[in-house]
């Protein structure tokens, strides 16, 4: 047992998550009072969230790619005056007036907003409350654009801008079926000493090819 007059390890940390909670905020008394967008203009619009409460406590969020304004801000009706701190309460609220796609993704914007003023008022990285860090580094993919000249040569000066870039994870959206294969003869070779991995859009959803899978690849793709 510590000494009398000395704080014990449970009690330093107690004290250190108290001190961490945002002091202008009383989380059991917030209510929302504010949703507002903003529009990022890019190939496709983004959807800027922010969630405003009557502590002066907000929260940031993003809609799906290609959303509209109008599938976040139509469920203002049901969050104002809710306390944000019920973020699973106010999800299955939202989730019967929406539906998939754009209109699911003014949701997850929504949802973001909430996560990130929660977080706010504690103190804490928002992974926190869903049981903690994973890991301190995340690899990303370039959204690569097809080339206008749909050549092998093309396709291969795309790869070359992105490896000169230093990123190792590359998507193409192939929509037509003539594509993978230029795609694959068109990176070959730029890959010959440089490790890559590709992810395909359309025909081949979700496939991830590296170097080797290349040569087995453009034999299936012939026929």
């Amino acid at each position: 047992m510590p000494r009398k007059g000395k704080k014990s390890q449970t009690d330093k940390l107690m004290e250190s998550v108290e001190n961490a909670v945002n002091t202008r905020s009383r989380p059991s008394e917030l209510a929302i009072t504010d949703l507002r967008v903003t529009r990022v203009a890019a190939p496709y619009d983004y959807i800027l969230v922010r969630i405003d409460t009557n502590q002066g406590v907000y929260g940031l969020g993003e809609s799906h790619e290609a959303s509209h304004i109008e599938n976040v801000l139509q469920y203002k009706s049901i969050l104002l005056g809710q306390n944000p701190c019920n973020v699973d309460m106010l999800h299955k609220a939202m989730v019967p007036h929406g539906h998939h796609g754009t209109q699911g993704g003014g949701i997850s914007g929504i949802e973001m907003a909430l996560w990130d003023l929660i977080g706010r008022v504690y103190g804490v990285p928002c992974y926190q409350f869903f049981g903690g860090k994973y890991r301190d580094r995340i690899r990303l993919y370039a959204d690569t654009p097809s080339p206008r000249n749909n050549t092998p040569a093309g396709y291969a000066q795309r790869v070359a801008e992105r490896r000169a870039m230093g990123l190792t994870l590359i998507k193409f959206d192939t929509q037509f079926l003539g594509q993978p294969f230029h795609i694959l003869r068109g990176i070959q070779a730029h890959s010959q000493h440089h490790h890559f991995e590709f992810l395909f859009l359309y025909p081949l959803v979700g496939s991830r090819v590296f170097d080797s899978h290349i040569p087995r690849l453009r034999y299936l793709l012939a026929y």
